[in-house]
């Protein structure tokens, strides 16, 4: 296009920044970025929202605030530009940074609340997520939408935090939400990560257009809450209401079996994963690693990681066998598990020792006891 002397327009640029940011092409990304400097649209807030996107989602979080600072004054923030900002920061876990450019903003819109709710939440910061949700509803400038329930559901997910939860349940049923299956599935998710399984169950009994990840989210409270023949019992249902089983199901009663410590039944559920065509990811092996270890039994799980496919064996699955046998004692054992850790993940070796030498100092505790 250029060869033909047709120069590119903001929305080119536009388009370019996102794509760009698809690709993860951070070089080429900078290239545009260069570009649309040149051609005077350095201060179009559309343009500089793909640009900020651009440069966070390639981990480019210095350059992210350059375009930012050269866009507004921190009394001028843009409400788009600012709630791209906020969303970037949220997405690499730098919630200092995001809450600051929150606080200076000027004017924010329902997008900008929902953005802080979701960077606190989907980094486990609970409280702080709530928080930001009963000052949007103080604020009283914005009403909460699909989105904000969405988010704040996510932070109840916790037995400490149930009171929110019921509260903020009544309150998404007064707006006419809590039926839809997206929120209502969030709400079954949350009374059962909250050990409510009677709530659970009459939100899930309540949704008339069932999907895979609303009966994930009821087969994984009742995984951790219920009896295994009970789970397995709601999982044959699912399955006779046409819906398919996916990883995502499996993830969550493997993870219901490690919080209850049933091995052999999380065992089965691994197994039965290839009965449905699915191939187990990294979380799986992980999750049923783990649960092994934290049973105490090391042998099997120690055997599992080595037979692991080559894909899916990373450092954290020895560190977690390691931290097992500090759990049961098994010197020997860890060893061999910090020795693998090391030689998969070598910047990593000051953890694995200092976690090894844990393991001798109470393993010496033990012995020296009275």
């Amino acid at each position: 296009m250029q060869l033909e002397g047709i120069a590119p327009d903001r929305r080119m640029f536009v388009a370019l920044g996102n794509a760009a940011a698809a690709a993860r092409d951070l070089e080429q990304g900078r290239v545009i970025h260069r570009c649309a400097q040149e051609s005077g649209y350095c201060r179009d807030s559309q343009l500089a929202t793909a640009i900020l996107n651009m440069y966070g989602k390639c981990g480019d979080i210095r350059s992210a605030r350059v375009v930012f600072d050269a866009i507004a004054a921190p009394g001028e923030i843009d409400v788009v530009v600012g709630t791209a900002l906020v969303a970037m920061y949220g997405r690499v876990g730098s919630l200092r940074s995001a809450s600051n450019v929150f606080l200076v903003m000027p004017e924010k819109n329902t997008v900008t609340w929902n953005t802080m709710i979701a960077a606190y939440a989907q980094n486990g910061h609970h409280k702080e997520a709530l928080g930001v949700y009963w000052r949007m509803l103080l604020d009283g400038q914005h009403r909460p939408s699909k989105v904000t329930f969405l988010g704040v559901f996510q932070a109840c997910q916790s037995p400490q935090f149930l009171i929110h939860g019921r509260s903020i349940h009544s309150q998404s049923t007064e707006k006419g939400l809590s039926h839809d299956t997206a929120v209502a599935t969030t709400i079954v998710s949350m009374y059962g990560k909250c050990g409510n399984l009677d709530g659970a169950r009459e939100v899930f009994a309540g949704i008339q257009n069932r999907d895979s990840a609303c009966w994930t989210a009821m087969i994984a409270a009742f995984a951790v809450h219920s009896d295994p023949a009970s789970t397995l019992e709601l999982f044959q249902m699912m399955l006779l209401e046409g819906i398919a089983a996916d990883g995502r199901t499996f993830m969550g009663m493997l993870d219901g079996c490690t919080h209850t410590g049933r091995v052999e039944q999380g065992c089965y559920y691994f197994g039965l994963m290839s009965d449905h065509w699915i191939v187990p990811e990294k979380e799986h092996y992980g999750c049923l690693a783990d649960l092994l270890g934290r049973a105490g039994w090391l042998l099997e799980a120690e055997d599992f990681i080595k037979k692991m496919p080559a894909s899916v064996v990373d450092d954290f699955k020895w560190m977690s066998l390691l931290g097992a046998c500090k759990m049961h004692g098994d010197v020997s054992r860890a060893e061999r598990a910090a020795k693998q850790a090391v030689q998969l993940n070598s910047r990593n070796s000051a953890a694995a020792y200092v976690a090894l030498s844990s393991v001798y100092v109470a393993n010496s505790t033990k012995l020296h006891r009275p």
